[in-house]
Formats: structure tokens, C-alpha cells, sequence
């Protein structure tokens, strides 16, 4: 099924579906919470819609995934329709009870399903006690070991912290970034070994300066590679980080081409070398530790 994707507020497109099921939610991290609570709603369910009121992109905030990779993500669940709303001050200022009434009630849902701790309206004031005096509501939520909650909040801080093996568990995937690839000093080519620099396509939130054992694609290839966020220390240190990935066994001209960098572990910390002799050696050892072959 090719799902529909509606970014615009359309009272034509948002309209009545038949026996529809409604699945509500921001899905910032689209993590193993949201993806059951999706997997719920889509049990026997064949007209499934997910309906996302976006966080504006404007004011700088950090996110796990931009609006294209939501909208690849989610698409990719079978759902029939999409709906992406952007915060704008129309949805800001709308009242929970307008939210229902302008938006929800002309989707009429048969079902909807949503995490228990999710608001809407303005100011958050709506909830799900309000949903549930208007609409059949299921509160399916996902717990791991433990009884611990899954959320963006803990996934932001493990990738900050450069944990990224403990975000990809939450995330029930690699933590990515997609950019493109720029023109460096070049110092990798000059000395060591050739070296992409990427720059970010959104404002993703950013690991902590170290090397990572990664994976890249690449016209729509997938290579290993080892990426070190940081400030170089051992040659011509940089004000602020850059993002420098060593593709393995890859030797071809990509600037200006679009790339997605995944995250699979974190190696070591970002450190000077008294010799670039040593940076190498050590790069080799980065390598080996990582089961790569080069």
C-alpha cells in the first residue's frame, strides 16, 4: 500500500474515513515505543492514519530525525494515510477542544490509539481523560526490562553522551545522520588516510566528540567506515567539531553527494598523538578492534 502524505492543513484531504483507525503522537524518534503503539493500531486494521502535529523546525532544537526521514519512516509502516502538521500558530493557539472538533472530529475515527502521557490543545492542556469522553481510545504503551520507559528525553541524552549502543536499543535502529558531503583541509589524504567531511542536512542532535565505528551509503551502497566527531587535535585543530568519516575499501569522488551515516558503536575518545605516525597506528588498531577488514 502507497501511503498518502498530507502537509498541509486541507479540510478536503482531512475528511471523514470510514472505520478509520487514528493513531496520534509527535513520534520525534519514531523509537520502539512509538513503533508499538503503531504495530498496535495496525492489528487486523486495514485504514490506519497517523496523524503527527510537528514541533516547528525554526527554533533551533535539536532533533533525532528531520521531517523528511518521519515521513520515510512512518511510510514505510503501510499505513494509508500520513498527516504531518506543521506547529504553526494556527495549531499553537488552537484550544484542545477546537483540536477536536476542527481536526479530529472531521477524521471521525472508529479507534484511536495514543500513549497515555500524550496532550494536545494549547498550552498541552488537553489529554487523554478528554480523548476518551469523545472517541474509543486504546493506551497501548511499550516498557523495556526493568519497567523503563522508552523515550526521545532518554535517547537525546544517551547520544550527547556519546552511548549510542544503549540509543540504538531504544530506537530499535541505528542512530543516523544524512548530510552532504563538503570539501576539508584534506589532511587525511595528505598524511593518512582520505577522509569525507559531511555536513548535516537538519539540526540532528550531536554525539558527543569521539570516534565511532559506522556505516555510510553512498548511492545507495552501503560501506563500512569509522567516523571521528571532534576538533582533530593532532593536526591543525579546528574552533569547532566537524563531523570526518574513513570509508573502508572506497576510493571515488563524492562531494556534493548526499550520504546517510549510521552510528554503531562508540570506540574511543578523540585524543592528540605526539606523531601522526602514531595516529595512524592507531587508526589501524580502530579499525581491528572493530572486526573491519582494509
Amino acid at each position: 500500500m502507497k501511503t498518502e502524505i498530507i502537509k498541509e492543513f486541507d479540510i478536503d484531504k482531512i475528511k471523514e474515513e470510514k472505520d478509520a483507525t487514528l493513531v496520534l503522537g509527535l513520534f520525534d524518534g519514531i523509537h520502539k515505543g512509538h513503533q508499538f503503539l503503531i504495530k498496535e493500531a495496525l492489528k487486523n486494521k486495514d485504514n490506519v492514519i497517523i496523524l503527527s502535529l510537528l514541533k516547528s523546525f525554526k527554533n533551533n532544537e535539536d532533533v533525532l530525525l528531520s521531517l523528511e526521514d518521519k515521513e520515510e519512516i512512518l511510510s514505510s509502516f503501510n499505513i494509508k494515510k500520513l498527516i504531518l502538521l506543521d506547529n504553526s500558530l494556527y495549531f499553537k493557539n488552537m484550544t484542545y477542544l477546537d483540536f477536536i472538533l476542527k481536526i479530529l472530529k472531521i477524521i471521525n475515527p472508529k479507534n484511536i490509539y495514543v500513549g497515555n502521557d500524550y496532550t494536545f490543545g494549547k498550552n498541552g492542556l488537553g489529554n487523554v481523560s478528554i480523548l476518551k469522553k469523545y472517541f474509543k481510545v486504546f493506551t497501548p504503551n511499550f516498557y523495556l526490562v526493568n519497567n523503563e520507559k522508552v523515550s526521545s528525553t532518554k535517547i537525546k541524552e544517551y547520544i550527547r553522551n556519546g552511548e549510542v549502543e544503549k540509543a540504538n536499543y531504544m530506537l530499535n535502529r541505528h542512530y543516523f545522520y544524512k548530510g552532504t558531503v563538503i570539501k576539508g583541509l584534506q589532511n587525511g589524504s595528505k598524511f593518512l588516510f582520505p577522509t569525507i567531511n559531511i555536513s548535516l542536512l537538519t539540526n540532528y542532535v550531536l554525539l558527543k566528540n569521539g570516534v565511532y565505528q559506522t556505516q555510510i551509503t553512498i548511492d545507495g551502497v552501503i560501506y563500512d567506515s569509522i567516523t571521528n566527531i571532534g576538533v582533530h587535535p593532532t593536526i591543525d585543530k579546528l574552533s569547532s567539531p566537524s563531523i570526518e568519516t574513513f570509508v573502508l575499501n572506497f576510493n571515488k569522488e563524492v562531494y556534493e553527494k548526499n550520504i546517510k551515516l549510521e552510528f554503531i558503536k562508540f570506540i574511543r575518545e578523540e585524543k592528540k598523538f605526539s606523531s601522526l605516525e602514531q595516529l595512524k597506528q592507531q587508526i589501524l588498531q580502530d579499525i581491528s578492534n572493530c572486526g573491519l577488514k582494509f
